[in-house]
């Protein structure tokens, strides 16, 4: 398990220091991910230790919902001026991802089951 959370860990870190050295308008998670993502289907599976991993953080994920929580706390002047527009950005995103996963879930069974 060790093993998996350095892993993850040391991805973050080098994404960071990839958005920082290319200057990327992008969080250094969401290309963490993206590398995870193209390095596990480089591979074709997921290595024992980084699920072990994964299922160990799985139970945690709610702590992720302290910073937006606390963001809108500290900016509620800007949700109340632009609260509207938010909102409506929020359920498009929500919409297209409810639509969207399906589709993008059946695909990748598809090429998971082909190799």
């Amino acid at each position: 398990m060790w093993r998996g959370l350095l892993f993850l860990a040391g991805l973050y870190w080098a994404s960071g220091l990839i958005i920082n050295w290319f200057n990327l308008p992008l969080p250094a998670s969401i290309a963490g991910l993206l590398i995870a993502l193209v390095m596990l289907m480089a591979m074709g599976h997921i290595p024992d230790w980084l699920l072990k991993a994964s299922n160990w953080l799985l139970p945690f994920m709610p702590l992720f919902l302290i910073s937006p929580s606390v963001g809108v706390v500290n900016h509620w002047q800007l949700l109340a001026d632009d609260g509207m527009a938010i909102g409506i950005a929020l359920l498009v995103s929500l919409v297209l991802t409810t639509l969207l996963i399906p589709f993008l879930f059946r695909f990748f069974l598809r090429i998971f089951k082909a190799s």
